[in-house]
């Protein structure tokens, strides 16, 4: 399913994821929320696979003013108990380092999951976010963030990708069913700071000329769950349980 890419940019300013399974889904939707943090470890896939890292496309979802959010291809991993994840790309396209903010309950996540029948997805019926700058509240558990050592550093021209986790529903929960599409919808923001102090949003929030073609994934089933083949590092959360971490490798 092809979207053209979002450019959005919110600037405000501080003082200082190949084992493969089948995944069928039932007819309804399921709602979730991504969250992250600070750095914590590092863990070793326990199988690696060829190729589970590397796909042959690349759907850019949405662009800052030096930040880019994309969709490698394979986007769906397996995750430890029978969870799974959506990985998203994100690159610095600027000529400096950025540090980012991968602690927010906000963070860029799946946020609702489906099954249908048709290759659009027709009844929204989602709770999103609001499109908008960072809150004075959002800036000051950044400045605290970036106080503490707690952000991503991101070099010019480096990548790194997240593989965010859907909450509270399990792969192996849908094993069995069958329909000839799925839906996983997108949501939510990347905050940077700049060296000057500036903060970037990096938003997949619907917001003017932007809707759910832009941030669904449309795809025929049987969907593949991949293995990360990567040496993985985990990410607590700031907010939320620590049995949903985020895990960020190098592409």
């Amino acid at each position: 399913m092809d979207s053209s890419a979002r450019h959005r940019c919110f600037v405000s300013h501080l003082p200082l994821v190949s084992l493969v399974s089948l995944l069928a889904l039932t007819d309804a939707g399921c709602a979730g929320r991504g969250q992250a943090g600070s750095t914590t470890g590092y863990e070793t896939s326990a199988a690696p696979s060829e190729g589970a890292n590397f796909g042959d496309s690349e759907r850019v979802l949405t662009r800052a003013a030096s930040l880019s959010l994309s969709l490698p291809d394979p986007a769906f991993y397996r995750e430890a108990d029978d969870g799974w994840s959506v990985r998203l790309r994100v690159r610095n396209e600027g000529d400096h380092a950025l540090r980012l903010d991968l602690a927010a309950p906000t963070l860029v996540h799946p946020n609702q999951f489906g099954a249908q029948t048709d290759a659009e997805r027709l009844l929204v019926d989602e709770r999103r976010l609001t499109d908008a700058p960072p809150s004075e509240e959002e800036l000051a558990a950044l400045r605290h963030a970036a106080a503490e050592g707690d952000l991503y550093e991101l070099r010019a021209g480096d990548a790194l990708d997240l593989y965010v986790p859907f909450h509270g529903t399990g792969a192996m929960l849908f094993a069995g069913f069958a329909t000839p599409y799925m839906y996983v919808s997108l949501d939510g923001f990347l905050d940077a700071l700049h060296p000057d102090g500036s903060v970037e949003r990096l938003s997949l929030a619907w917001g003017e000329g932007s809707s759910g073609s832009d941030t669904d994934l449309v795809m025929p089933m049987p969907v593949m769950l991949a293995e990360r083949a990567c040496r993985a590092r985990r990410v607590s959360p700031r907010a939320g349980s620590d049995a949903w971490p985020v895990r960020v490798c190098r592409p």
